[in-house]
């Protein structure tokens, strides 16, 4: 889930394109269910992304406010961590000491 922030307050206008990671997760938008342990992954799942949490977000947004005599107007690029999806799938499969089932989905 990818989604682009407009932040429109006194005196820094900022614009924000952010992959929420920890919400897609927790909502499984990213083809992950926790609760069922299956994961659908896109291709051979190598191919690598950046990525933020909102947490980072929040730090970036109240930092730009700080200094918006070199934020404002301006895109900013925000990354937490860059991953994988079999990356991803490997630490779900740790964390929950179990093998998932996974789909390979062909997106080309």
């Amino acid at each position: 889930m990818t989604c682009k922030f407009i932040l429109h307050f006194i005196p820094v206008p900022l614009s924000i394109e952010a992959d929420l990671r920890d919400r897609g997760i927790e909502f499984g938008f990213l083809g992950f269910n926790k609760k069922e342990h299956k994961a659908a992954i896109l291709n051979d799942g190598n191919s690598t992304w950046s990525t933020s949490t909102t947490a980072t977000i929040g730090l970036a947004v109240k930092n730009a406010m700080l200094i918006p005599e070199k934020t404002a107007n301006k895109y900013s690029y925000i990354n937490s961590f860059t991953v994988t999806a079999n990356q991803v799938l490997a630490s779900f499969e740790n964390l929950t000491d179990k093998k998932w089932e996974v789909t390979h989905i062909n997106a080309e």
